[in-house]
């Protein structure tokens, strides 16, 4: 909307727009703009002075969930009467929304210096927080052109932050509590009805409180094995022996 150099039509606006928070421009007070007749959005007017600008309304859209693009026809009101009907329109494509079946996720772990993997000690596929390993979940989408991709529309979430916290980035932070946690992805799709989509991570195992490795004794058969043992610190690995009872000296004979 051209803001002429009319003293008169000036006037009339300039009484019709108060200043921003901030002293950053101005906005109209009566005159708006809307889509729907049920939001008004006001023309705004960047700078110190209204003569001789071009104000401005942002009108956001509801998101179009047709499948062929639909047009908007945006209309000026003033003090909430129509003025001016079809003062602009927009063509809106269709969204295109992320599924369950477009969100791939993964786990990756690292030693503590972050440039190895992670090796597990046995079967059980249990990271041992005494090792200090780097943990992060990462995620990747199957296609393009997807309408809602920013950080505020891919979420992670832990299931038992108890456990482990996962930060926006992915990267996971255990608490130091051992137990099982999965991590979630959620997809909301610009909060469309029934659009939000969620996919989860493999089950992450964390055990706290093991020694990492302890020596085998040595036997005939060959030098030690790894093993790893149930209780904390080095005396787990000590090899112990039957404790043997102290010998008792012999009854004395009885006195004659």
């Amino acid at each position: 909307m051209s803001v002429s150099s009319n003293e008169a039509y000036t006037t009339w606006l300039a009484a019709d727009m108060k200043e921003m928070e901030g002293g950053s421009g101005f906005q109209t007070q009566s005159l708006t703009v809307s889509v729907d007749g049920k939001n008004f959005y006001p023309f705004i007017a960047q700078g110190e002075t209204v003569t001789g600008q071009n104000l401005t309304a942002r009108v956001p859209l509801e998101i179009n969930t047709d499948s062929e693009t639909v047009t908007r026809v945006a209309e000026l009101y003033l003090d909430g009467n129509v003025v001016l009907g079809r003062y602009a329109t927009a063509d809106q494509a269709p969204a295109k929304f992320i599924t369950a079946g477009d969100m791939e996720v993964s786990l990756s772990f690292k030693q503590a210096d972050g440039s190895t993997d992670y090796e597990y000690a046995d079967e059980s596929h249990t990271i041992y927080l005494q090792d200090n390993p780097k943990i992060a979940a990462s995620y990747q989408l199957k296609g393009d052109g997807f309408s809602f991709t920013g950080a505020d529309q891919l979420v992670w979430s832990s299931s038992d932050e108890t456990v482990a916290q996962i930060a926006a980035d992915g990267s996971i932070t255990p608490t130091g509590k051992a137990g099982e946690v999965y991590f979630t992805l959620t997809a909301k799709n610009g909060g469309a009805e029934g659009r939000e989509v969620t996919v989860n991570t493999e089950t992450l195992k964390l055990g706290v409180g093991l020694t990492r490795f302890c020596p085998s004794p040595t036997t005939s058969s060959g030098p030690p094995t790894a093993r790893r043992s149930p209780s904390i610190g080095p005396a787990t690995c000590a090899t112990k022996t039957a404790a043997r009872k102290p010998l008792l000296p012999s009854p004395l004979p009885a006195a004659c």
